[in-house]
């Protein structure tokens, strides 16, 4: 009975049949190890984008707060100038 291998490559000789065998099992088994790998990577690489991503909205919304801050500085400075106006005006 022929195997799988001996049928696609008809020319092997039948002794070195089990150590292809064997060979192409070593090289499927890499390349399931590559492929859970790959799939690792991708989703690291997927969950940084997302990590980035919040970042950046973060830094955005400080600098929206930093400035709303600014603003309220700015305001309570000139209400303050005013109150002491009214004081000084007393």
């Amino acid at each position: 009975m022929e195997t799988g291998m001996q049928q696609a490559v008809p020319y092997v000789h039948k002794d070195l049949t089990p150590q292809i065998e064997r060979i192409l099992k070593d090289v499927q088994a890499q390349q399931k190890i590559i492929r859970d790998q790959d799939s690792r990577i991708k989703a690291q690489r997927n969950m940084m984008e997302e990590l980035y991503e919040q970042k950046n909205e973060a830094l955005a919304l400080t600098a929206h707060s930093d400035t709303k801050m600014d603003q309220l500085d700015k305001k309570t400075a000139q209400l303050q100038q005013k109150s002491d106006m009214l004081e000084v005006a007393k």
